[in-house]
Formats: C-alpha cells, sequence, structure tokens
C-alpha cells in the first residue's frame, strides 16, 4: 500500500485499526490539495488522530494523542505489525 499518495487506503486503514482498538470516532474529515497531498483527521471520544502526506518529499506525518494509554499502545502496535511505518 502506498501511504504518501493512497488517500483512500490511508483512511480506511487508519480508521479499521481506530475501531479494532475501540476508539471512540466522533467526526471525519479530510482535505486533498490541489497540487499534491493529503490531510485527515479524527476526533476521538479520547482525544484525536491527525494524518498529513508530503508527497514532494516523500513523506508522511502520523499524530495521536489519545487520554488512553491503553488504547494508544494498541493502537501504535497495530500500525508497526501492520505497515511499513517507522515508529520512533
Amino acid at each position: 500500500m502506498d501511504y504518501l499518495h493512497g488517500a483512500k487506503e490511508l483512511r480506511e486503514t487508519f480508521e479499521r485499526f481506530l475501531k479494532e482498538v475501540d476508539f471512540t470516532i466522533v467526526l471525519f474529515n479530510e482535505h486533498h490539495f490541489t497540487a499534491q497531498g493529503y490531510t485527515c483527521f479524527w476526533l476521538l471520544g479520547e482525544s484525536h488522530l491527525a494524518i498529513h502526506t508530503f508527497p514532494e518529499s516523500g513523506k508522511s506525518y502520523v499524530e495521536l494523542s489519545s487520554c488512553n494509554k491503553i488504547k494508544r499502545d494498541l493502537f501504535i502496535l497495530k500500525i508497526a505489525a501492520q505497515t511499513n511505518i517507522s515508529i520512533p
């Protein structure tokens, strides 16, 4: 899967991860930039998840902020196990 350009796959994958870990999704919104790039975010009952892609530099930024450490840690484990995204 191309996480930098596949906005639909990106959204579906991360939304599935959120649901599998049992985060409460309150709202989702996204924006496709005219030239290139994609930003989306989920407002969660436990905080938020935001993703920004930068195709011109071959990078993406994923930020999960959560007051629930157990769900956050499970989410990070899912990303590490099921994607090629490196976790710092």
